[in-house]
């Protein structure tokens, strides 16, 4: 197999991730998905829209599964990925793009959100 910069790029670039930065990346990796797949109904291109779907569902899944439910915020956060993965699979059965891009702008919130977290975390660590 041919070296590939981009994809070493990406694995280092993971690999050197704290998991708090990680969490940041999935809302950004999921929501970007999500925007795929708004793209690919638009051309009528409905297995790779599906694909990018199941990819946003899946990273949610992986959200959902890492929780700490001892604390409040991850009873909301479960509530919160719940709804979003029902809202995927309406949206994959019935093409519903308005759906999708709510879906994609509420982990945008999430991933800014977070990423500011992180920040203010590393400064109170400092």
């Amino acid at each position: 197999m041919a070296f590939n910069p981009y994809q070493y790029y990406k694995n280092q670039a993971l690999d050197t991730s704290s998991k708090y930065e990680l969490v940041g990346r999935c809302y950004g990796d999921a929501a970007a998905s999500i925007k795929r797949a708004q793209l690919y109904l638009d051309e009528k291109n409905f297995e790779q829209a599906n694909s990018s779907i199941l990819k946003a569902q899946k990273i949610l899944a992986g959200l959902d599964g890492a929780l700490d439910m001892q604390y409040e915020i991850g009873g909301q956060l479960h509530t919160l990925y719940g709804y979003m993965q029902k809202k995927l699979f309406k949206a994959n059965l019935s093409g519903d793009t308005e759906a999708l891009g709510n879906v994609a702008g509420m982990l945008d919130e999430l991933r800014d959100t977070w990423i500011q977290a992180v920040k203010n975390y590393k400064k109170i660590q400092a």
